[in-house]
């Protein structure tokens, strides 16, 4: 399970669409955290400008609760501001 979770995030940071709704219907996890800062793929799908990957994560019902932890115990940073605005589209 954990290796689909990295496949997840490599297909989101390259926003292989297709490649990623078939690993979530795999049932890979959505809170994958990956590369040097620990973000999970939505997160790495909305900072490289993957809008049809983070729609298709949004649309599914999937969300990074980890973003949303991080966005309810301290105020939001310009960059994160940004991430709602992808994921609320």
């Amino acid at each position: 399970m954990a290796a689909q979770g990295h496949e997840l995030w490599q297909a989101c940071l390259y926003g292989e669409r297709a490649r990623a709704l078939s690993l979530l219907d795999e049932g890979a996890n959505i809170e994958h955290e990956g590369g040097q800062w620990g973000h999970t793929p939505i997160i790495v799908a909305s900072e490289g400008g993957h809008l049809d990957v983070v729609k298709m994560l949004h649309g599914r019902g999937k969300f990074d609760s980890k973003l949303v932890q991080r966005l309810a115990t301290k105020a939001p940073t310009k960059q994160q501001h940004i991430r709602i605005n992808f994921v609320s589209m």
